[in-house]
């Protein structure tokens, strides 16, 4: 990505957030969504620790940014020719609808997650160490994916940057995602988020 997309995110962030441009710091993440032929991500963030997702279009479409709303993320997916829900990994769909819905920074809780999190537990743990590791470990479930009929159904965990847990559930067809349901299962700051 060059040089010219990343001033395009800087300049899409300090619109919306009211900044000069020379206040918004970049950084590509499109690695993180290696599945993206046809887009761009950019990491944005302010002075003020604010932080966004932008994904731009390689075709030089409008920009997505972090809470653009199911409609933006069923566009970028309708762009990048993925079909639902096997057209990414659980995992992959559920970080890239948290991200575009909620902004940037968590992880989809899964057994891999768990194991990598094993250096890192007693910091994850220190507001609640009584109960925090076995409440941690209960919400490393590997997603769970049900196909109904023409459509599919995928529940998912999700460790926010607020040291919460959420439950995700997501349903849709072949081509678009339904309006996802958020429920906090584990309340901000029983956690302490140990990246960021």
């Amino acid at each position: 990505m060059g040089m010219a997309s990343i001033e395009t995110a800087k300049e899409t962030a300090a619109h919306i957030w009211n900044i000069r441009g020379s206040d918004v710091y970049a950084s590509d993440v499109s690695a993180e969504y290696a599945w993206a032929r046809e887009h761009a991500f950019v990491l944005v963030m302010d002075s003020l620790r604010r932080t966004m997702l932008v994904v731009l279009s390689r075709k030089g479409s409008r920009p997505i940014v972090s809470g653009t709303g199911v409609d933006g993320i069923n566009a970028l997916l309708h762009d990048e020719h993925i079909s639902l829900p096997y057209g990414l990994s659980a995992v992959q769909l559920g970080q890239t609808v948290h991200s575009l819905l909620r902004g940037p920074g968590g992880f989809v809780g899964t057994s891999a997650f768990y194991k990598e999190q094993q250096n890192s537990l007693a910091m994850w743990i220190s507001p609640s160490p009584k109960q925090g590791a076995e409440i941690f470990h209960r919400y490393c479930e590997d997603p769970q994916l049900r196909l109904q009929g023409q459509g599919w159904h995928l529940n998912f965990y999700f460790f926010n940057v607020q040291g919460g847990v959420e439950l995700w559930e997501l349903e849709g067809d072949e081509t678009h995602i339904k309006q996802p349901k958020e429920t906090q299962v584990v309340p901000n700051g029983a956690f302490l988020f140990p990246y960021g």
